[in-house]
């Protein structure tokens, strides 16, 4: 979970509004990464007694000697989903920092958050994507299928509504609203995914948005931006169905049909 990357960039912004030095030790007590480069990869017997004691540990000049690869400083958890993950040692009198520590901690934690959101998403969208190109197939593999739509919790009797939004890519033309309204259709999707350089695929979960909320939006978008084109097919009861549902947008909007809307 605490990378030796992610544990760069907490070290990197940290150092951005803190002079003193700030170290991150693994579970296994070492130092992956540091604002003195020298002292990466060594043991810090620190961190160990934070881990084991699941607490602060305040390490002052005269306990140095106690503790292997230490220096007077303070040592905090960094959490994760209630677990300890890792350790900040900052360098310093305990007494003078300790509240820079908790700042510290909190940005910490943020940006292991941010990471783990940014992974989860990441995940999201290639499951999509997968999910679509086995859609596309000739012949669907409804075991991959199956198992594919298990990890995002779908259903494949449902009732879904497929879309095509066609879009141009004059970014000058394209109001701030444009991109947000966008952003908003995609998120809201069941599935998603980018067909061409101008062309998305959307599956809207009807049980989810209702339809009339759906082609509300999409008024709303048309109304928004002359530049787009919006058209979908009769609601299928089966995800297996999109393939065809797709085409069938797909020829809409070939014979440069006015939205359907």
């Amino acid at each position: 979970m605490l990378t030796k990357v992610l544990a760069e960039a907490i070290v990197n912004e940290t150092s951005k509004v803190l002079s003193l030095n700030v170290n991150i030790m693994d579970l296994e007590g070492i130092i992956i990464a540091s604002k003195n480069p020298s002292r990466i990869s060594q043991f810090h017997e620190g961190a160990i007694m934070v881990f084991k004691k699941k607490k602060v540990i305040k390490i002052f000049k005269e306990d140095t000697k106690k503790y292997q690869g230490t220096q007077e400083g303070i040592n905090i958890p960094i959490e994760f989903n209630d677990e300890i993950v890792g350790a900040i040692g900052i360098t310093g009198d305990p007494n003078e920092i300790e509240e820079i520590s908790n700042i510290v901690k909190m940005l910490a934690e943020l940006l292991l958050k941010q990471a783990h959101l940014t992974s989860a998403n990441e995940f999201k969208n290639i499951q999509q994507s997968l999910i679509i190109e086995e859609l596309m197939q000739p012949s669907i593999n409804i075991v991959n299928l199956k198992r594919l739509l298990f990890n995002l919790d779908i259903s494949v009797e449902k009732k879904y509504l497929i879309t095509v939004v066609e879009t141009n890519n004059h970014f000058e033309t394209n109001t701030k609203d444009y991109f947000i309204f966008m952003n908003d259709l995609v998120t809201r999707a069941t599935l998603h995914k980018k067909m061409s350089i101008s062309r998305y695929l959307l599956v809207f979960d009807l049980l989810v948005q209702p339809m009339g909320t759906v082609i509300n939006d999409f008024k709303n978008f048309i109304n928004l931006s002359k530049n787009v084109k919006i058209v979908y097919t009769a609601p299928i009861d089966n995800i297996t169905n999109l393939k065809s549902a797709y085409e069938e947008c797909e020829l809409l909007l070939n014979l440069n049909i006015e939205n359907n809307i």
